[in-house]
């Protein structure tokens, strides 16, 4: 059991990292994407209104990711350890 103990805590963390780094994304999305355009612009070829399309479909994109991979794991070990406790136990 301390494996899926382990699990859900590693999986828990993953989520709140990774919804924490969706929300910096986002902030720099809504504040301060015309600067990091600028700088991106001497590296990509990629008109503005396009640029804006690919950091909007990435941070899409990664929130699938988290969801599925992360978020649904997490609740699902959540659900099977209370069905655990709840059980009644059988003795061999």
């Amino acid at each position: 059991m301390m494996n899926l103990l382990l699990l859900k805590r590693v999986l828990g963390w993953c989520c709140v990292i990774n919804y924490g780094l969706i929300l910096v994304m986002t902030l720099f999305f809504l504040f301060a994407l015309d600067p990091i355009y600028e700088i991106q612009s001497l590296f990509l070829n990629v008109p503005q209104e396009d640029y804006n399309t690919l950091w909007f479909l990435v941070i899409g994109i990664w929130k699938i990711l988290v969801l599925v991979f992360n978020l649904i794991p997490y609740l699902a070990l959540r659900i099977v350890g209370r069905a655990d406790e709840s059980a009644p136990e059988v003795l061999p």
